[in-house]
């Protein structure tokens, strides 16, 4: 490392020697009250060649007569100075940019002034990013930007990346946005990034991602980290923080009893003398809790998931830099607790170095690395399947998914009085939630190494040609053992504990997944003004290579617990698998700004992609956007309105891809099998005469013409700063239509002729919304000020075309509903009258004489759901079934954020929702009014129906819209209190800023129509909520 720096500085000062004989010039910087701007760059016009004004806010920088200077910073105006003397000191006063107007905005493959942005494009800074204080970075999304949404499925860290939505969901296909880390796609999840290594989180929404082409159908996310600055001294940042998470609701789980009761019911209700799964006195067992040992109550929630978990995290960061070179170095450690009761940590090292170099005054070298690893601890039934972790977790079965087995058997016996482990549900044993926790071992690793290598020359004063390769490699590996354990019964005819037999032993699996991505990019920029019109444009080539290798080995019948090794597993047992996979890109794309006095403005790009996942003749796909802006403000006839300090009109149309599908679609796929190839027992071997032995099968059919899925959307927006720059608005409009959606036909080629179809471009959806930004911001004197900011956005999308069955019932038609619309029974309350059943045509008796009518899988008497005869013929069956306009997906969201000021004190809090979303609120675990309210001779107007089991015969099934309820809610997302410490304290320990914090997140929920889960969370599973507290310094 030594000999390497000493190659540096050699080669740094080699190069430098080149410069051409030039004249000192030293400058001071100061603002409007004439104090030192410390931090301001200072770069000659058309060069790399710049500086930054030191703490006293002075300068120096080598140049010739006649130069221009750029002298800018973020949060203060730009000024262009032309030396005229190199001999006399030069002062620039900066007036502060209260607009925010050259606020530099990332906008893909470059930035531009937020006044020239002519794209809906949102940016968060990566100070507000550190100020939210969320362990995870999709977490600050939601609530942030208006049109931006986001989905969490559980709290499990590891898995807790939030599903990121851009303007709703637009498509039937895939719907995940595109991911840039520093110019850079294919870089995984930007979720566990150190938040003090951000920057900026730009959102393209509109034609502006149109840049990104094939992919940028969805919407793009840019993730920018900090770089150093020249001519910066050294400084160091330290931000520690201590974590207490907790689930943000405590599910209560229906009590033993009322479920026993309830299944009890379910066969009382009919009358039919069937065996009942528990009599009147065991429920009262569990209801007295007067035998535990037998039939208890166990809460599985209090039993498997802790009140509370710890986190901390400790971040140091360096930044700096001299005339030839600036850095940023970051290092990161943090560890958080799993939710789940005992020993399960994830823990995460991150070392982060960006450095730009100045080899001549043309050339300049950057060097970016990112090395970091995720451990994790989990359970021994989390899965990991290469892309997500954890479905089948142990929080997923309490919900009942995956083979659930406690949320409706709370009767099991967790722990026995004799501190033994009671018997699980499933009959093969070592299904008690406590057991899984406290036995067995799954430990995931995720190592990432990244690198981006860069060159930068400047050909002339307005031409700039840049070159960079990127080498990213990451790798998971997994080992997972599933350990036995004990389960115990108790006998209370001999008062003895009695072992369950256990039909499992160990099994030990191991996983490892190597992935690559390279990337090699070639950018030609052209910068120039002509008087008033000024074009800032480039031209670019790039081309990536993806690998992926992966490989499993698995092995059980081990002796026992003790060796968790491949090699002590039996080898009769042995399993291998392992695949391989590698995918191209090739694009090459421009685009051209335009603007004539920062007035009237307009974007034209142009892209052309090649995509490996199509046909030579289909690969290759254009996608064209304009869009155009403006500046009302600057117009003479707006000179004397005193209250526009600023307004824009913009517009913009593009022309974008979604290549998001599984790849050689054009190429028939064969499968080896040797039976029940498709599920259904099907034997697809060939019989010789002396038995069927193994063979082919076609598993898909080749559709030689797929292409790409494209989105054509239109946006237009209204922009402005009013009333003496204290109130801010935004107001945009937008459309998008996506065609060539994968679908398979169905009008063309009914089912029933059972031919195997691939998928085909057919599928249609629009998409339209609104997003409306406000702000208010004011100094109410000069100790205190306030703000609020708030934003909402509606999305609905429609199924235009699908391809659907010929003579398929209106009411059972895509086409003209949501995407996620709900599809099942139509229902009209319950039965509480026998003139309903009578009208409906149902007798209290059928032909069989069971005393109860028997209809597509349900119990028809009173107090059952009242489903609609859709078609009229009398009878309830598959032609009933209809696809109703309410969407599982919320279509509106909206978050308002409020913020005071005073002295050195920081008040903030976020406030988030959504609305316009359902979902099925008919799991008895968590929903104890199933039983407390359910209809009965005694309660006719309960809210819920009658307790009957699903027929039997046939093992028909339905659902139905009543169980339909809102998943409408608002929360208090964040609160954050901070202060800043007095500079006397900070020159007494020889600091240059400290600033103490306290922080919460996912506080509490406002108002949600059931209490009891979080809505946010699929089927009621919890998510976290967090108190923090720590301090950042400089130094």
């Amino acid at each position: 490392m030594k000999k390497i720096k000493q190659f540096l500085i050699l080669s740094t000062l080699f190069f430098s020697s080149g410069i051409f004989a030039q004249s000192l010039v030293k400058g001071l910087v100061v603002d409007s009250e004439n104090q030192p701007i410390p931090g301001i760059n200072i770069v000659v016009k058309g060069t790399n060649n710049g500086t930054a004004s030191d703490f006293d806010g002075n300068f120096t920088i080598e140049v010739e007569s006649g130069t221009t200077l750029i002298i800018s910073s973020i949060g203060y105006i730009t000024q262009e100075v032309l030396v005229t003397d190199v001999a006399v000191l030069m002062t620039v006063i900066l007036s502060i940019d209260v607009l925010g107007l050259n606020e530099v905005v990332v906008t893909g493959y470059g930035s531009q002034k937020k006044l020239n942005v002519t794209g809906s494009v949102v940016t968060i800074s990566g100070e507000n990013v550190v100020d939210r204080g969320v362990q995870n970075l999709t977490h600050v999304l939601s609530g942030s930007i208006a049109g931006v949404s986001t989905s969490q499925e559980i709290g499990l860290v590891g898995q807790d990346d939030a599903k990121v939505y851009i303007r709703g969901k637009g498509t039937l296909g895939n719907s995940d946005a595109l991911i840039i880390i520093d110019g850079v796609p294919d870089r995984g999840s930007f979720s566990r990034i150190n938040s003090d290594d951000v920057e900026s989180i730009s959102v393209l929404k509109d034609a502006s991602a149109a840049i990104y082409g094939s992919r940028a159908a969805n919407g793009v996310i840019l993730i920018t980290t900090k770089r150093g600055k020249f001519n910066r001294e050294l400084k160091f940042n330290l931000n520690t923080s201590y974590t207490i998470n907790a689930p943000t609701v405590r599910t209560k789980q229906t009590d033993s009893w009322k479920q026993a009761q309830f299944q009890k019911s379910q066969i009382d209700n009919l009358s039919l003398g069937w065996a009942t799964p528990f009599n009147d006195q065991q429920i009262g067992w569990m209801k007295d809790g007067s035998k535990p040992d037998e039939y208890a109550n166990t809460n599985w929630f209090n039993e498997t998931i802790r009140k509370s978990a710890p986190a901390s995290n400790i971040s140091l960061t360096a930044e700096g830099g001299s005339e030839v070179i600036s850095y940023f170095v970051s290092g990161q450690y943090s560890k958080q607790e799993q939710m789940f009761k005992g020993d399960f940590p994830f823990v995460q090292y991150q070392f982060r170095t960006n450095i730009d170099v100045k080899l001549t005054d043309k050339l300049s070298m950057g060097f970016d690395l990112l090395n970091s690893r995720d451990d994790g601890k989990y359970t021994k039934i989390d899965a990991y399947d290469g892309e997500s972790y954890g479905r089948n977790s142990v929080w997923d079965r309490l919900q009942g998914g995956a083979s659930g087995f406690t949320q409706n058997w709370p009767w099991l016996v967790g722990r026995l009085s004799n501190g033994k482990l009671g018997r699980g549900a499933q009959p093969s044993g070592g299904s008690n939630p406590i057991g899984i926790l406290e036995n067995g071992s799954n430990r995931i690793i995720n190592d990432v190494l990244n690198t981006k290598l860069s060159f930068t020359y400047d050909v002339s004063e307005d031409l700039k040609l840049s070159v960079y390769g990127v080498f990213d490699k990451s790798s998971m590996s997994q080992k997972k053992f599933t350990a036995v354990f004990d389960e115990y019964l108790y006998n209370s005819s001999t008062s003895q504990f009695i072992k369950a037999a256990d039909g499992t032993s160990p099994m030990l699996t191991q996983k490892k997944q190597n992935r690559s991505n390279n990337l090699f990019n070639m950018k030609l920029d052209y910068k120039k003004s002509f008087g008033d019109h000024n074009i800032d444009a480039f031209i670019a080539y790039e081309q990536s290579k993806n690998r992926m290798d992966y490989i499993r080995v698995q092995r059980s019948g081990f002796g026992g617990n003790a060796i968790p090794e491949i090699f002590a597993g039996n080898t009769s047992t042995a399993e291998t698998d392992g695949r391989s996979f590698a995918s191209g890109r090739q694009n090459m794309f421009g685009r051209v700004n335009y603007d004539f006095n920062d007035t009237y403005l307009a974007t034209f790009s142009l892209r052309r992609d090649g995509s490996q996942n199509f046909p030579t003749n289909n690969r290759f796909g254009i996608f064209p956007a304009i869009s155009a802006g403006w500046v009302i403000s600057n117009e003479s006839f707006l000179e004397n309105t005193e209250f526009i300090n600023f307004l824009k009109f913009r517009a913009s149309w593009g022309k974008m891809g979604n290549d998001n599908v599984l790849p050689f679609q054009y190429l028939s796929a064969y499968e080896f099998t040797d039976f029940n190839a498709y599920g259904y027992g099907v034997q697809v071997g060939y019989d010789f005469g002396d038995g069927e032995l193994p063979g082919f099968y076609e598993s898909a059919v080749a559709n030689p013409n797929i292409t790409w899925e494209t989105a054509t959307t239109k946006n237009i927006a209204l922009e402005g700063v009013l009333f003496n720059n204290t109130v801010s608005f935004e107001l945009d409009y937008f459309t998008s239509r996506r065609e060539g959606i994968l679908v398979q036909r169905s009008a063309s080629f009914p089912e029933y002729t059972g031919m195997l179809l691939p998928d085909e471009n057919l599928g249609i959806v629009d998409n339209k919304g609104y997003e409306i930004q406000l702000g208010y911001e004011t100094d109410i004197n000069d100790n205190l000020s306030f703000s609020i900011n708030g934003n909402i956005s509606e999305a609905n999308n429609k199924v235009v075309f699908y391809d659907e069955p010929a003579g398929l019932n209106a009411w059972q038609k895509y086409e003209g509903r949501s995407i996620d619309s709900f599809y099942g029974y139509a229902s009209n309350d319950l039965y509480r009258t026998e003139d309903q059943l009578s009208k409906d045509g149902y007798a209290l008796s059928d032909p069989q004489g069971w005393g109860y009518n028997v209809v597509w899988g349900q119990w028809f008497n009173l107090g059952a759901i009242r489903l609609l005869d859709k078609d009229g013929n009398g009878t309830i069956n598959g032609e009933d079934l209809y696809r109703t306009d309410k969407s599982l997906l919320p279509t509106t969201q909206y978050g308002i954020n409020l913020g005071v000021s005073f002295k050195n004190f920081r008040l903030s809090s976020l406030i988030q929702g959504q609305a316009g979303g359902y979902y099925l609120n008919n799991n008895l675990g968590v929903n104890s009014a199933m039983f407390d309210d359910a209809w009965s001779p005694t309660n006719t107007n309960g809210a819920y129906p009658i307790p009957t089991p699903t027929y039997a015969y046939g093992n028909l099934t339905y659902q139905s819209d009543f169980y339909l309820a809102k998943s409408d809610y608002t929360r208090l997302k964040n609160v954050s209190l901070s202060y800043k410490i007095d500079g006397n304290i900070l020159n007494s320990l020889n600091l240059d800023g400290a600033t103490v914090f306290a922080r919460g997140n996912n506080l509490g929920i406002l108002k949600s129509a059931n209490s009891n889960v979080d809505p946010d969370g699929i089927y009621g599973s919890y998510l976290i909520k967090s108190w923090q507290c720590g301090i950042k310094l400089t130094f």
